[in-house]
Formats: structure tokens, C-alpha cells, sequence
């Protein structure tokens, strides 16, 4: 079996990660793609993060029915910071040995690396695979990084809230049940 974990605080889930996920099922020929929402993002400021469970909630109205796509509450249900290398080594133990566990990212994590806890053990249990727009300079990447270009996805998590916040339409850039969640539980009201 091969799985592909895509981490992160998806504040919100928008059109983007969806594209993300599903080009990683293809092009990586993964059984499944699993969302796993931080609890408390690691390297992220809190201060305009909505509660897990609304990004969670929102998670699941964006992948519905989805075929290879499912949402984990590991990260969320142990109500703490969890870092990375502990959701791959909680993956590896509930999947049979031979599971080939493929850790996705994008661009943005290239950068901080060295930074993360115990990368070293992260490559050795998973693949780490990093989903990049075409042209991204290689120079400084770590070997046991997989780059893998894909084009740009124009949305960002930031300008959605931004425009939540003023009511603006947001539609375009989440999927719609996400944008129904976001209007009728008033997230992001006071977003900057």
C-alpha cells in the first residue's frame, strides 16, 4: 500500500491543497492521500488559527466522498503540538510493514528543513516529497527530498481569511460546502 500524509493547519482548506492531493494521488500512484489538521501548527503564529474542529469539519466538506481522500483526527485528538516525525512513526505503526508512507509538502518547507525535529528520521520513514512550481531553484536541497513540479495554484489560506473577514465572495477559491461552513459559522470575522 502506498500513502501519501499531507499535514497542515488548512486555515482554511482551500482549492489548492484539494489540487495538491489529488496530484499527488496520481502522479505518486498513492492508495490514498490522509489530511492530518495540526492541533497547534509547530512553525505557525496561532494567533488567527480557528478551532481544530471547524478545520476539521471544513476538511471533510471539502473531500466528501472522494475517492482515495480521508481526513485523521490523530494530531487534533492528542491536543498538543505534535510534530511531524511522531504522526509518520503513529502512520507506520498502524499500517502493515510493507506500507510506503510518502510525507507531502510544498514549496515552503524547503526553506526550513534543518529546522524541523529529528529530519533525518522523517527520511528514513517516509518519502519526503515536496510539490513545487516548475523553476524552483534545486541548489540547496537536501538529497533525500523528492521535488516534484506542479503548476502554481494562485490561493493562499491568508487572502481567504482576508476576504472573509469583509464578506467578500471566497467561493472561487474553496470548495463550496467550505464556503458555506465559513459563512454560517463566521469565521475568520476577525481576521487582518
Amino acid at each position: 500500500m502506498r500513502i501519501g500524509l499531507l499535514g497542515g493547519t488548512f486555515n482554511p482548506v482551500h482549492n489548492g491543497h484539494i489540487t495538491l492531493a489529488m496530484e499527488a494521488k496520481l502522479r505518486l500512484k498513492l492508495d490514498k492521500v490522509i489530511f492530518i489538521p495540526a492541533y497547534i501548527p509547530v512553525h505557525k503564529n496561532a494567533i488567527e488559527i480557528v478551532d481544530a474542529k471547524d478545520r476539521l469539519s471544513m476538511i471533510e466538506f471539502a473531500i466528501g466522498s472522494s475517492p482515495g481522500l480521508e481526513v485523521s483526527r490523530y494530531e487534533i485528538d492528542k491536543a498538543e503540538k505534535v510534530y511531524s516525525v511522531d504522526t509518520i512513526k503513529y502512520f507506520k505503526d498502524i499500517y502493515p510493514d510493507d506500507t510506503e508512507i510518502f510525507f507531502i509538502a510544498g514549496e515552503d518547507a524547503l526553506s526550513g528543513l534543518d529546522t524541523w525535529k529529528d529530519i533525518d528520521r522523517i527520511f528514513a520513514l517516509s518519502k519526503f516529497v515536496v510539490f513545487s512550481r516548475p523553476g524552483l531553484s534545486r541548489d540547496n536541497t537536501r538529497q533525500e527530498v523528492e521535488i516534484i513540479d506542479m503548476d502554481e495554484v494562485h490561493i493562499s489560506s491568508t487572502d481567504i481569511r482576508q476576504r472573509a473577514a469583509k464578506g467578500s465572495p471566497i467561493e472561487a477559491m474553496v470548495p463550496v460546502r467550505v464556503a458555506d461552513y465559513i459563512s454560517k459559522n463566521n469565521l475568520y470575522k476577525q481576521a487582518r
